[in-house]
């Protein structure tokens, strides 16, 4: 008898969950990079090397967006605590995408001292 996943295929919260660790494994990375330079004030740099560390933190943005995206339209695949930590963790990426899109030569990912923000990578899966 094989399990009815081999028959049907996978459910929608498994294909939701397949996704995201997928996204969580090219995310670690790009947030252990960017422990690089959390921390140190952007102006450290030289612009060009301000430039590319700014692609950086788009990249993350971007990803994060889109992952809490699809968390997001998928509910019912998480428990009410994760739902809560998705619905707040989306409004800051999606405000940092904001400020990327209108800003994008800006040093958004530093904070009002100057500083590059801290990014603790975690898993929904632990929350």
């Amino acid at each position: 008898m094989s399990p009815a996943s081999a028959i049907f295929g996978l459910s929608k919260c498994e294909k939701v969950k397949n996704q995201v660790l997928a996204w969580q494994k090219i995310e670690k990375p790009m947030i252990q990079d960017w422990g690089n330079y959390s921390g140190n004030y952007f102006y450290k740099w030289e612009s060009a090397d301000a430039l590319k560390i700014q692609k950086r933190f788009i990249n993350i943005v971007n990803l994060e967006v889109k992952m809490y995206a699809l968390e997001m339209n998928s509910p019912k695949c998480f428990t009410n605590t994760q739902n809560s930590y998705i619905k707040d963790a989306y409004k800051v990426w999606k405000s940092y995408q904001q400020k990327n899109k209108f800003y994008p030569n800006n040093n958004n990912g530093a904070d009002s001292f100057g500083m590059y923000i801290s990014i603790k990578w975690d898993s929904i899966y632990n929350q």
